[in-house]
């Protein structure tokens, strides 16, 4: 999937809210942080795409994401879901941090 089809269907997906997974990892992270969904789900729906990499154990593209919720600049890594279209949040970073 090309990164402006990718941006296109993470935000349409983020702004439903439905749809959407979180990872265990993410939501510790998030714990961590103390980012909540709808931080998350904010900022992918503003976000960008900074990376794409493809897992090969997991045999799935995972795209690194830039956005912001709240003006806290918020990294998260997704992957796509299609048929029916949906997100996995796999790891989710305050950006001000890195």
């Amino acid at each position: 999937m090309r990164k402006r089809d990718a941006v296109a269907l993470i935000r349409r997906v983020a702004k439903a809210g439905v749809a959407v997974e979180f990872k265990d990892h993410a939501e510790e992270e998030m714990v961590r942080e103390e980012i909540t969904r709808g931080d998350v789900l904010k900022a992918l729906q503003n976000c960008r795409v900074a990376e794409r990499t493809f897992d090969v154990e997991h045999e799935e593209w995972k795209y690194e994401t830039k956005g912001t919720a709240g003006g806290l600049p918020l990294g998260v890594v997704v992957t796509i879901q299609t048929d029916p279209d949906g997100l996995k949040i796999v790891t989710v970073w305050d950006a001000n941090k890195v």
